[in-house]
């Protein structure tokens, strides 16, 4: 089952990858992603409502996606904490 995570930095991460310019923030992803049983399909930037990513990725079951949506640092939360910031999911 295919979801879309939307996200922006809190500013908090643009000041670390500011500080240090070769943070591979979609690697970051692909890791939680994969340790939670799913599989990155892409990943991009994304400029809408400040800077932010758009993450397509690939999952068993819905749970599985929400837990995704739901971890680690440098998120501003929108309707969950996630690994990129503010964030929605959505079913594709």
């Amino acid at each position: 089952m295919h979801f879309c995570l939307t996200g922006q930095y809190t500013p908090q991460a643009l000041n670390g990858m500011m500080e240090n310019p070769s943070t591979n923030r979609s690697e970051v992803a692909k890791k939680i992603i994969e340790a939670a049983g799913g599989k990155m399909i892409c990943f991009f930037a994304m400029p809408a409502d400040g800077p932010g990513v758009l993450v397509i990725f690939d999952v068993p079951e819905p749970n599985t996606a929400a837990a995704i949506s739901g971890i680690g640092p440098g998120l501003e939360p929108k309707r969950a904490r996630g690994f990129m910031g503010r964030q929605q999911t959505r079913t594709t």
